[in-house]
């Protein structure tokens, strides 16, 4: 009885949180059927799949204590994402579910092949063709004034009628630490390798009150969204670079010894420390010189010099047009 008291209390702390959040559904217990697990990661978050009212679903599943201790911002991010996002190539978001111990944010589930599995056997200008269309999605969203901020190739999804899609709408920190088993794809497992510089300064001087303050501030609420969008071009960019070289991002970055050292006197993850130390990303040399002419807008270290996702796009359209 004190389980279930206890129980309770938690779903209904948890609910009193997301009552903020508008148009935040909750779907109702015996109208989802829970199937077979599709991903875990550390963070003991896993996604399945399943079936609402016959209707194919991913769910990503959630330890609700888990939630309220350490991942409410994250989590109430992405919600608020989803809420406010309706787009053909975004799967359709269906609201929030509780079943016992576990809370899941349920979506269309949508079948197809990963990015860099459906680029092995195409040739360049197929697999600018699909990156055009990815940059074409991040771009409406940031028309919307939504950022994503965990963007990689594993994000993507492509049917066989080549539509893309970008699978949800949370952002990396979700998977930290992600498994390094055989179910686990490369770059999941060097996630950070598609930040920003810029994420490392946020994450030792995030404040979420700063951040709560800062919604009732116009000016500053537009400039953090043009920031946030200018690191999504980062990871583009980061996209299309191991996607046209075959090259993982910062794969072949030539690290001296006197980084490596400093890197393990920190304690720190190489990739982290590149990041940190805000060193220049290495454009693969297997690119051609127009896309690497492309890319060097995306990699700048200077937010304020970064290109924007319209521009990434206008420039990778006319290439495309040309090759």
């Amino acid at each position: 009885m004190d389980n279930i008291h206890t129980l309770e209390k938690e779903i209904a702390s948890l609910k009193e949180k997301l009552s903020t959040i508008q148009n935040l559904i909750y779907l109702e217990s015996g109208k989802i059927e829970k199937g077979s697990i599709i991903k875990k990661n550390d963070y003991d978050i896993q996604v399945f799949n399943g079936k609402y009212n016959d209707k194919s679903i991913s769910m990503k599943e959630f330890p609700t204590m888990k939630i309220l201790n350490d991942l409410f911002w994250d989590f109430s991010q992405e919600i608020k994402k989803a809420t406010k996002t309706s787009h053909p190539n975004v799967p359709h978001f269906y609201g929030v579910y509780f079943d016992n111990i576990h809370v899941y944010l349920v979506y269309e589930l949508i079948k197809g092949k990963s990015l860099k599995k459906k680029c092995v056997d195409l040739n360049l200008n197929e697999k600018v063709g699909l990156l055009v269309k990815i940059v074409k999605i991040i771009c409406d969203l940031h028309d919307r004034q939504l950022s994503h901020k965990g963007l990689r190739t594993s994000k993507f999804i492509i049917e066989e009628s080549n539509n893309v899609f970008l699978k949800e709408l949370g952002d990396s920190d979700y998977d930290k630490g992600s498994c390094p088993n055989k179910q686990t794809s490369e770059d999941e497992r060097n996630f950070c390798a598609y930040y920003a510089p810029e994420k490392l300064t946020e994450d030792f001087e995030d404040d979420e009150d700063e951040v709560k303050k800062q919604d009732t501030d116009s000016e500053s609420l537009k400039k953090a969204i043009e920031q946030d969008c200018k690191f999504d071009v980062w990871s583009l960019g980061c996209i299309i670079s191991e996607i046209c070289s075959g090259v993982i991002p910062w794969s072949n970055y030539d690290n001296n010894k006197d980084d490596t050292k400093k890197h393990a006197s920190l304690k720190i993850n190489k990739l982290v420390g590149y990041l940190m130390d805000k060193k220049e990303f290495p454009i693969p040399s297997e690119l051609t010189n127009e896309l690497k002419d492309i890319l060097s807008g995306c990699f700048k270290i200077n937010i304020e010099n970064r290109i924007s996702s319209k521009e990434l796009l206008e420039r990778l359209e006319k290439y495309y047009d040309i090759i």
